[in-house]
């Protein structure tokens, strides 16, 4: 991605190209832009991601249009304002190079610049005021690149509170009777999800999870081990790993994925570290569970992540992605049985559970607390920016403009993609984010899903008298649910 923006110097207003994290020409992850000088190399590396023929071609030519205008600045700047180059990756603004300071090794952004005494075009403040404009800049053109990507994506033309039809080739609906009819619809409903959170990448070629063990703490029952794996080619995801102490550690258990909710903890909102209503990892390994408790974008160790730079078209796509491949690293352990797993959420976490499960069908049983309640019931439909935060769906805002008539998919579908699958949902009366009535309505139309497949008694939805919270008759009954599909050691 290419990012236009101005800066104003000495009185002098400069247009600038400034590139962001993706320069897949330069494999070196260095950029080598003109005026006649060395190879710049950031502080931080470059993100790389495959590019059609087409694209690249597109960028080589982007790129010696690029240098062109780099050398047409070069000429035209005054002498006080001597020439310069502005890069940009992975979220920080990290070289600039002038005649004087070139052929030291240039000027490096994060407050490292080094005075010499001599006459300086940098005036102060300088620095953060270029890092904010192309932040406002990449915000801005993200969005204006969203609005595009969304009318790519195939509509899903369904009413997504009516579920017991599909649309057939022609247009025309057809009545759902069958398991196999409803996994037409069941396609037709990931497409209205992604149409909201923008297109799940492909996961045909994933890169090695290279997980990287930062330290470990023994608590009674179990071992919890802070770690680190590659989501993608520069994007690490950080997560707490607990393994529970076992008679036979060779042998291969049930796991479970653990999503926290809103907390600034993250992952260790879900520990032994955060409040007792939601201290599921840390009880979930105390009764003999793998547990995997990933940091969500924006929390815990993940606290400065870069939404406006990344490849995604929402936060909550980026977090299904990033959950997709905490369920790789489960699945790739010896001492996880592939065919045991199971993800458990609240708030945040209670919704990310469900999403998550819609895309992933390795899991087989799904825990959520206080997570969802249909769009037209949030708040009676009148607070939908509060889900078009940048690290959910912007999408929700910026082409669907918060109107729950317009948005392409709602809960009724979520829950009933996870047919035949388990669901344990804790939706309590006083759920002040999540209305209740609108949780009723969806179960009793999922239940007529779930019959499709003589599964209604793996719906099971509670409504405990509390406001937002977890409590902890419900845990241990979801414990206990978990235990029974599973099969616990």
């Amino acid at each position: 991605m290419l990012y236009p923006f101005r800066i104003l110097l000495g009185g002098l207003c400069v247009s600038w190209i400034l590139v962001s994290s993706v320069m897949a020409q330069d494999q070196s992850g260095a950029w080598r832009a003109g005026m006649g000088r060395a190879a710049i190399t950031p502080t931080q590396p470059l993100w790389m991601y495959p590019l059609d023929m087409q694209q690249r071609q597109w960028t080589a030519d982007y790129t010696r249009w690029l240098e062109d205008r780099l050398l047409d600045v070069a000429r035209q700047a005054t002498d006080s304002l001597e020439p310069m180059q502005v890069g940009w990756a992975s979220g920080s603004c990290f070289f600039a190079v002038n005649r004087r300071n070139n052929p030291e090794g240039g000027y490096e952004g994060g407050g490292a610049m080094v005075y010499y005494g001599l006459p300086s075009p940098w005036q102060a403040g300088l620095e953060e005021r270029i890092c904010a404009g192309v932040e406002r800049q990449a915000q801005a053109v993200k969005q204006e690149r969203n609005r595009g990507l969304a009318y790519e994506i195939p509509m899903s033309g369904h009413d997504p509170r009516r579920l017991l039809y599909y649309l057939d080739e022609e247009g025309h609906e057809q009545p759902v009777a069958t398991p196999a009819d409803w996994e037409r619809r069941r396609v037709a409903i990931l497409r209205g999800m992604q149409q909201l959170m923008g297109p799940l990448p492909d996961r045909t070629v994933l890169c090695d999870l290279d997980v990287k063990e930062v330290g470990r703490e023994s608590f009674p029952g179990y071992t919890r081990v802070q770690l680190t794996f590659a989501a993608e080619p520069g994007d690490r995801v950080s997560a707490d790993l607990y393994l529970p102490e076992v008679a036979d550690p060779l042998s291969r258990r049930p796991a479970v994925l653990a999503l926290h909710q809103t907390s600034a903890l993250g992952k260790r909102d879900v520990g032994i570290d955060g409040k007792p209503d939601r201290t599921y990892a840390h009880e979930l390994a105390l009764r003999g569970y793998i547990v995997l408790a990933p940091d969500y974008p924006s929390f815990g160790d993940l606290a400065n992540y870069d939404f406006a730079n990344d490849r995604y078209a929402s936060g909550t796509m980026k977090g299904i992605f990033n959950h997709m491949r905490a369920v790789d690293l489960l699945v790739a352990r010896d001492d996880v049985d592939p065919d045991r797993l199971a993800v458990i959420g609240h708030s945040l976490g209670g919704h990310n559970a469900l999403f998550l499960a819609a895309f992933d069908t390795r899991l087989k049983v799904i825990v959520t607390s206080c997570g969802w309640t249909p769009f037209h019931f949030y708040y009676g439909g009148k607070k939908l920016e509060n889900w078009a935060q940048e690290r959910y769906m912007p999408w929700m805002r910026d082409v669907f403009h918060n109107d729950p008539d317009q948005v392409p998919f709602d809960f009724h579908e979520v829950i009933a993609a996870l047919a035949p699958r388990t669901l344990y949902s804790c939706s309590p009366l006083g759920d002040e984010n999540f209305e209740v009535a609108g949780v009723q309505q969806v179960e009793l139309a999922a239940r007529e899903v779930y019959r499709l497949y003589s599964a209604e008694e793996k719906l099971i939805i509670r409504y405990p008298e509390t406001g937002h919270t977890f409590p902890n008759e419900q845990r241990q009954e979801a414990y206990q649910v978990i235990d029974r599909v599973l099969g616990r050691d």
